[in-house]
C-alpha cells in the first residue's frame, strides 16, 4: 500500500452496497487537483499517473517486469525471477482518510465477543484507506454522473493485518508465555486448497484469497475462545472452517466482514458457489487428493 493522505474532502457512496465511494477535494489548494474530473477526484487518472510512475522507477532493476495492467484491478503488479520461481509484487496506490468510517460500518467489526469493544473502538479511530478499484464496465454513470472507473473502493486492510497478527481472545495467545493457536494455519490450509482448485477448474477465477480471509473472520467471532482453535486440534478446526466455507457457497452468501451490506459472493453467483462448495465437499469427504497430487507432481 502506497498511501496518499487527502484532508477537506466529500466522500459520497457509489451505489447501494457501501463499498464504493466518490471522492471530491473540498476547496482550498491541493496538488490532487490535476486528477479532478467535474470535481470529482478521479481514480483512473491518479492510478494511470501512479502506474506510469512505478515503471520509471523499475527501469532501474532490470530483474522486475512490470505486468500488463488487468480492468479494474487497483495494484500494478511487479514479477521477478528467484531460482527459477516467480515472484510477484503488488503495489497499491491508496488515498488514506483521517475521518470517521462510512456509516455502512456501523454494524461490521463485530468483535466484541472475541476480542473486545475497547480493540473494535480503537481499530474505528484508525484512518480508513480507498483503493481505485470499480466492478462492472467503467463507463457506467451513476445518477450524478460519476463514472464507475472513476470512484474508489474502500479498504480495511491494515485492520485486518492488526487483527491477525494479535488475532487471541487472551494477550498472551501465541505469545512465548501463552498457548498457541491454529487460526492462522487454518487460513493457511483454505487459502492453498482454493488456490489450488481454482488452478484445477477456470470456471472458479471469480474466487479469491479474501474471500478465505473473511471467512476465518466470521469463524473467529463465533468461536471466540483460544481454547476453540488449540494448535493440537488443527484438523478438526480446519474441518469447522471448511464447513464454514461451505455454508456461505451453499447460501451464496458472505457479508463483507466490515461492511455487512456488501455481499462477497454477488460477482461468482449461485451456481460457481454451487459449485466450489461441491468440490471441497468431495475432497474433505476424500481425505483431500489434491494436497497429495500436488506433492506427488511438484511444480
Amino acid at each position: 500500500m502506497v498511501p496518499v493522505l487527502v484532508e477537506r474532502v466529500n466522500v459520497e457512496p457509489f451505489g447501494d452496497d457501501g463499498a464504493f465511494y466518490s471522492v471530491a477535494l473540498k476547496r482550498g489548494n491541493s496538488l490532487l487537483k490535476q486528477f479532478q474530473e467535474n470535481d470529482i477526484l478521479s481514480a483512473s487518472k491518479m492510478l494511470q499517473e501512479f502506474r506510469d510512475e512505478v515503471k520509471k522507477c523499475v527501469q532501474k532493476y532490470k530483474e522486475w517486469v512490470v505486468t500488463r495492467k488487468k480492468p479494474g484491478c487497483p495494484a500494478v503488479t511487479l514479477t521477478t525471477e528467484v531460482e527459477s520461481v516467480t515472484i510477484s509484487l503488488d503495489v497499491v496506490l491508496c488515498l488514506m482518510v483521517k475521518s470517521s468510517w462510512p456509516s455502512f460500518t456501523n454494524e461490521g467489526l463485530k468483535i466484541e465477543r472475541w476480542l473486545g469493544a475497547k480493540v473494535r473502538r480503537d481499530h474505528r479511530l484508525k484512518p480508513y484507506y480507498l483503493v481505485p478499484k470499480y466492478e462492472g464496465k467503467g463507463n457506467v454513470e451513476n445518477e450524478n454522473g460519476v463514472l464507475a472507473k472513476d470512484i474508489w473502493r474502500v479498504s480495511f486492510s491494515h485492520v485486518e493485518k492488526a487483527i491477525l497478527m494479535n488475532h487471541g481472545s487472551e494477550k498472551t495467545c501465541c505469545e512465548r508465555e501463552g498457548a498457541p493457536c491454529c487460526r492462522k494455519d487454518c487460513l493457511k490450509l483454505l487459502k492453498h486448497l482454493l488456490s489450488l482448485l481454482k488452478e484445477s477448474d477456470s470456471s472458479l477465477d471469480k474466487f479469491c484469497s479474501y474471500h478465505a480471509k473473511t471467512t476465518l473472520f466470521h469463524a473467529c467471532c463465533s468461536r471466540t475462545k483460544d481454547s476453540d482453535w488449540k494448535a493440537s486440534d488443527l484438523s478438526l478446526c480446519f474441518h469447522r472452517l471448511l464447513e464454514d466455507f461451505e455454508g456461505h457457497l451453499q447460501r451464496g452468501e458472505l457479508p463483507n466482514f466490515f461492511i455487512p451490506s456488501q455481499d462477497l459472493l454477488s460477482g461468482p453467483g449461485k451456481k460457481k458457489c454451487k459449485n466450489l462448495a461441491d468440490r471441497i465437499e468431495e475432497e474433505r469427504h476424500k481425505g483431500f487428493p489434491i494436497f497429495s497430487q500436488q506433492l506427488d507432481n511438484p511444480r
